[in-house]
């Protein structure tokens, strides 16, 4: 009769139920579970088959390690553990056979215990209670922007929380005895995490509303973890709030007496909690939360396993350059033992250089093709032959990948092929990577197609719009982002804050034009100061204080402009000339040596070194730097103009 009750006025959404209470976590993975889930679009339908250690594998896996294996645990969220992905099509499946493909002496084991909805929380406490017992020789673990956004200050609790001031105006504020807990420890949870391992409960949950009622009830009661305020111990959150403290570069902060290095400049939660008006004194104790959970994860690590690699995942929006990397700066050494890396730039290089899609339609889920590419990346990695501290290094190097790594990656994708190709997908991805290219007249093109036949996916409208503010077509770049602030409520203050950069920036450049550098000059800064972060006008404002002979605020946005492009040659080249018009020619060359070791083969700069030389005195030392740039571009007619005034010139030696 209740049944019967809940299926007329309570309908609830039944789901296959793959979870349950396990190792102190209320969302583990159920043992020995053989289902089909049938997901909803961009994701398709996969089956998840688990062995009896609750990790999604159909062989037993030993906690004792044969005396020539080597294992590597594997700790993420869903990306790691692949929704949409057969098992024998997940990077940590084909990881395991590329590591062993050359392996003599020793074999590789590659354990995934990555769960849906898990996050730093989940991965310290499943070390701590199940993943040491398999003796793991390297740990890895996902960092994800979403991990920052986890609530810490529910979960998280110590046992004392000391502090003082100190007589220079700092207060010293020290955490001590961490305590975790994930879920209430009652009779009530812990009898449900009985009949949730149930063979009965799994197949009656197919069918019953009422029992699929009580397992969202007691998931979300389970996974509260303990109030701020209850005894087991204090709260970070309720000891900022009710002491009126702020996340401030003058506080000082350490666990058990260690420093915390607590960069409070930027931090996704802060930003989300500001941006969307939430608790901000929640954020701010989830940002101390998150770095001493780092720590002593970090810690714990170390004593289960010889290694640990942190792997900074990027989403599917910066992959494919729909928005700009929003992590913070990673705190902790880079030691021989721990390693942090940033895996932006070669998932950025491949995804725009490169056909075959990686993600699922504007999700963060990597497809067959993009598990494949993940698990060809980290073979590389773990079997570089670098020195372990050295490895965080290895993403910041550009990687020429073979024809036949291509290949392979579209095929792993032929499966589904047709799934992806829904909703002119491609057509995205084409545009996108033409924007990134800077083939701005083929990215017009392409992405005014996508948006023809995709006229709601209002981001497209603003990327548009930024490809025509690059090819100076302002007014139609007004008129996309005015259409695009239809699109989702959160992103509109970004869309009109590209609408007032774009008009004051316009206003600026007409008055350039005219060489009306003063009257220029108050709308770039206005454009800087709406885009303060993106730092977008670094150059325009150099040049304007340049012209106006402030030496000091155009060296000021020259070198601005090198810190967010240090790889940029051109940021080198225009403050080397500012130094070299205003006679520091030493610093002049400073700065065309280092234009000289990002791109040795561009002729401009050997024609503005020659120039420096050529002012100290050193005719033939700048005759040679003139003749060795028309070796790399011979039709030059600067550089020709320039060599034969030094040739003409009377040899002066100057000190």
């Amino acid at each position: 009769m209740l049944e019967v009750t809940i299926r007329v006025f309570l309908p609830q959404k039944i789901e296959p139920n793959y979870h349950t209470p396990a190792f102190k976590i209320p969302n583990a993975l159920r043992s020995n579970v053989d289902i089909k889930i049938k997901e909803h679009e961009p994701i398709p339908d996969y089956q998840i088959v688990t062995n009896e250690k609750n990790i999604r594998n159909n062989l037993p896996i030993p906690y004792q390690k044969p005396s020539q294996e080597f294992r590597i645990l594997l700790l993420g969220d869903s990306v790691f553990f692949g929704p949409g992905i057969q098992f024998e099509e997940t990077f940590s499946n084909q990881l395991e056979k590329f590591l062993n493909v050359n392996a003599k002496e020793k074999r590789f084991k590659v354990i995934n215990s990555s769960v849906p909805a898990w996050g730093p929380l989940e991965y310290f406490v499943y070390l701590k209670n199940e993943g040491h017992k398999y003796s793991p020789d390297l740990i890895i673990i996902s960092s994800f922007l979403d991990d920052l956004r986890q609530s810490f200050s529910q979960k998280i609790t110590f046992r004392d929380i000391e502090w003082e001031k100190t007589t220079d105006g700092f207060l010293k504020i020290n955490l001590i005895g961490m305590q975790v807990s994930l879920s209430r420890n009652t009779i009530l949870t812990t009898l449900w995490e009985k009949i949730s391992q149930a063979d009965w409960y799994a197949k009656l949950s197919q069918t019953s509303h009422l029992l699929n009622l009580i397992r969202f009830r007691m998931s979300a009661v389970s996974s509260q973890g303990f109030p701020s305020a209850s005894s087991e111990g204090k709260s970070l959150k309720d000891f900022l709030k009710e002491s009126g403290l702020r996340l401030n570069p003058k506080t000082i902060w350490s666990y058990e007496s260690k420093l915390l290095k607590i960069n409070p400049e930027y931090q996704p939660a802060l930003y989300f909690a500001n941006r969307y008006k939430q608790d901000v004194v929640e954020a701010e104790a989830n940002v101390v939360l998150y770095n001493v959970l780092m720590q002593e994860f970090l810690d714990l690590a170390s004593t289960a396993a010889g290694k640990t690699l942190i792997l900074k995942i990027p989403s599917f929006f910066e992959a494919v350059g729909l928005s700009q990397p929003k992590h913070p700066e990673w705190v902790f050494d880079q030691t021989d033992t721990t390693q942090h890396l940033d895996l932006f730039k070669p998932f950025f290089d491949f995804q725009n250089s490169h056909s075959p899609f990686l993600f699922f339609h504007f999700n963060n889920h990597w497809t067959p093709g993009g598990h494949l590419f993940f698990a060809k990346l980290l073979a590389r990695y773990i079997s570089d032959k670098k020195p372990f501290r050295q490895i965080h290094e290895l993403p910041k190097q550009s990687i020429s990948w073979p024809p036949e790594t291509h290949q392979s990656v579209e095929n792993a994708n032929f499966r589904i092929l047709e799934f992806l190709e829904k909703d002119h997908y491609q057509l995205l991805l084409n545009g996108m990577r033409q924007k990134n290219q800077n083939l701005l007249k083929e990215a017009e093109k392409t992405l005014t197609q996508y948006i023809q036949l995709q006229p709601e996916q209002y981001e497209a409208y603003f990327h548009l719009a930024m490809v025509h503010f690059k090819l100076k077509h302002y007014q139609k770049a007004l008129a996309l982002l005015t259409e695009a602030q239809k699109g989702h409520a959160l992103e509109i203050p970004k869309y009109r804050r590209a609408y007032k950069f774009i008009k004051n920036y316009w206003e600026g450049e007409k008055n350039l034009s005219q060489g009306q550098f003063k009257k220029a000059l108050p709308f770039f800064l206005k454009a800087d100061e709406t885009e303060k972060r993106r730092e977008l006008v670094n150059n325009e404002l150099a040049t304007i204080y340049s012209t106006l002979k402030n030496f000091t605020k155009a060296e000021f946005y020259y070198k601005k402009e090198i810190k967010k492009r240090p790889g940029w040659v051109p940021s080198h080249l225009n403050l080397g000339s500012l130094y070299l018009a205003n006679k520091q020619y030493n610093q002049a060359i400073k700065q065309y040596q280092k234009a000289l070791e990002i791109d040795p083969n561009f002729f401009g700069t050997y024609t503005l070194i020659g120039e420096v030389h050529f002012k100290l005195g050193k005719r033939d030392i700048a005759i040679k730097m003139g003749q060795k740039a028309l070796q790399l571009k011979h039709d030059d007619q600067f550089t020709k103009s320039q060599l034969k005034k030094w040739t003409a010139a009377p040899l002066v030696q100057r000190k």
